[in-house]
């Protein structure tokens, strides 16, 4: 059978473009993800709360809203399996309008948005009134 040198390179270039399409695509994690996560460099976003007794967090812990801990906004949290992420248990220190508090990272709060945190009422309450329920936050990795 002949099979003309057009259509084997047609066959060549889509059998190539097929695999392309299924590679991961660059722009779905951000280039500097890792650097965005170093110790002492400062982040600014939204601080909320939940409870996070309601359910095992992210991380594979129960905890208390009493407890100063904090889910960590998805796209610094990162993908993968969570309850080996290595952002888990990491502290943070947090500054708000009333103070500043540090907390354990226990959770991932999958609607935040870079820079956000989502805290207990037990770390909450030390940098705002929960009546506010969305303040502007600074905080860092704790050394």
């Amino acid at each position: 059978m002949y099979v003309s040198k057009p259509i084997v390179a047609l066959s060549i270039a889509l059998a190539g473009s097929l695999l392309v399409g299924a590679l991961p695509d660059h722009r779905t994690f951000p280039r500097d993800t890792h650097r965005q996560l170093r110790r002492g460099e400062e982040f600014t976003g939204d601080g909320t709360y939940y409870s996070p007794s309601v359910g095992t967090g992210a991380c594979g812990w129960d905890n208390s809203d009493s407890e100063k801990v904090v889910a960590l906004n998805a796209p610094q949290f990162g993908e993968g399996n969570p309850n080996s992420n290595s952002n888990c248990g990491k502290m943070v220190n947090i500054k708000g309008p009333k103070g500043e508090v540090q907390a354990k990272i226990v959770d991932k709060c999958p609607v935040c948005k870079s820079g956000d945190l989502d805290m207990s009422p037990g770390a909450f309450d030390e940098i705002a009134d929960e009546a506010d329920g969305r303040v502007s936050i600074t905080w860092s990795f704790a050394s």
